[in-house]
């Protein structure tokens, strides 16, 4: 099978469990270097920069100069080799929102092309070095057009000055010190300091410099960023929660990251702690199963979630008690009931459309309800309307590639509802547009 046909492929699985209701609601879009217009491509980026696409798959497209600050996740399914190796990885390398870090998921096993290629650009750049405008031995511009050993090792000396303030050679200690500072400049200075020798590690590994890698214990390094990561993360959600997007907080929450930096020394206490963790963890969980901001409410329980993982955090900074750990449980146990009782009206209101989530949540969306007898007329036209509309687009999938035909289409249908229904139970025009807008944001979003 050739790659264009295995790019189709992957396409067409992806469109296919799409289909399947709540089985996947990624958006996604196909570009192959000898299909399509140059327009058509160009509208197809355009639209995963903006959002509105969440995959994009690609055969020998958008390998260099592709600039998209979203895209986090890199998965590669052929070996890519040499100059396309190294600028394809760099995708995910751009800041982005409260992202720390970019992924690349592997299927082909570029390890050993990646440090070929790696060692052949470097090799590359020192023969190209010109030696005549330096006056430098040839042999030795490779270290010089880097950075030689003494400086690395100058620049080393500098760094332990700034770690000589703190316990590094104790973790739990340093988690205690951590913990006490309040200064975000203060952190990201030690930061900068640890990223530094790891930046020198690297370096000294790929150079040959083996003395220096030796006096780097770069497992201890990666030890006490993480722990700086973990302090400024939870300084971050004190201060500024607002900041994370619910899907990033909610993941979070979900994880297994600990906000405590204080040893509990008493077992009854610590196994408290741990209970509210997994309270943490399982409202989080629910709450994103059926993630929802267009819908008020949805938004009015995550909001709440916030609060009460606010308070969470600060108590486990400050120090737990019984009382704090056991108010804050109260307050997990009575939104977890909130978001159940939630989950339950949602789901006979989707059973009311014959499943239709779509349709469940465009109802609720225009009228803020989940009983289908206060707004039947609405109730009526959202149900039957959809069912045709999806009827033809099943029939023509490209009707979801043209946003201004798909909305007159949802409009045709929804007027051909309202003027078959009985004139004493029509819509009103405003009702009419609200339900068009809420239909047509969740074919986007679905699709």
């Amino acid at each position: 099978m050739t790659r264009q046909k295995q790019a189709r492929e992957l396409e067409k699985a992806i469109g296919k469990k799409r289909r399947k209701a709540g089985t996947i609601n990624l958006t996604s879009a196909l570009i192959l270097h000898d299909e399509g217009d140059k327009e058509e491509k160009k509208d197809k980026v355009d639209a995963y920069k903006e959002g509105k696409i969440d995959l994009i798959i690609v055969y020998s497209m958008l390998l260099t100069g592709f600039d998209a600050p979203r895209l986090k996740r890199l998965y590669l399914g052929r070996k890519i080799k040499a100059h396309n190796l190294l600028q394809t990885l760099t995708r995910v390398n751009r800041p982005y929102k409260d992202y720390l870090f970019g992924y690349v998921i592997d299927f082909a096993d570029i390890s050993k092309e990646f440090d070929s290629t790696n060692r052949a650009y470097l090799e590359e750049l020192n023969q190209e070095y010109d030696t005549a405008l330096t006056g430098e031995n040839g042999e030795d511009v490779f270290g010089s057009l880097f950075v030689p050993a003494d400086e690395i090792s100058h620049e080393l000396s500098k760094t332990e000055l700034i770690l000589l303030d703190y316990p590094t050679d104790n973790l739990e200690y340093f988690s205690q010190a951590i913990n006490d500072i309040k200064n975000r400049k203060q952190l990201i200075d030690l930061r900068k300091a640890l990223e530094s020798i790891k930046q020198y590690y690297n370096i000294a590994r790929l150079l040959g410099y083996h003395q220096l890698v030796e006096q780097i214990d770069i497992a201890q390094v990666a030890i006490l960023l993480n722990i700086l990561s973990r302090r400024m993360l939870t300084l971050s959600l004190i201060d500024k929660p607002a900041d994370f997007s619910s899907q990033t907080l909610l993941n979070l929450a979900m994880s297994e990251t600990s906000f405590s930096f204080v040893k509990i020394a008493e077992e009854e206490l610590r196994l408290a702690a741990n209970d509210l963790e997994d309270w943490r963890r399982r409202v989080a969980g629910k709450i994103k199963k059926q993630r929802d901001e267009k819908d008020p409410e949805w938004v009015s329980l995550y909001e709440e979630f916030q609060r009460i993982m606010q308070k969470h955090v600060i108590y486990a900074q400050e120090g737990y008690s019984m009382e704090n750990i056991k108010e804050t449980q109260k307050d997990y146990e009575e939104l977890f009931k909130s978001v159940e009782n939630y989950h339950t009206r949602m789901r006979r209101l989707t059973m009311n459309f014959n499943g239709d989530e779509m349709a469940a949540r465009s109802y609720k969306h225009v009228t803020n309800s989940t009983t289908v007898s206060e707004f039947l007329a609405i109730y009526y036209v959202i149900k039957d309307s959809k069912v045709r509309l999806d009827h033809k687009i099943g029939q023509n999938q490209g009707i979801l590639e043209n946003e201004g035909y798909l909305k007159r289409l949802i409009e045709e249908e929804i007027t051909h509802g309202v003027l078959d229904s009985q004139p004493d139970k029509r819509l009103s025009m405003q009702d009419v547009d609200r339900v068009v807008e809420s239909l047509f944001e969740e074919y986007e979003r679905e699709y």
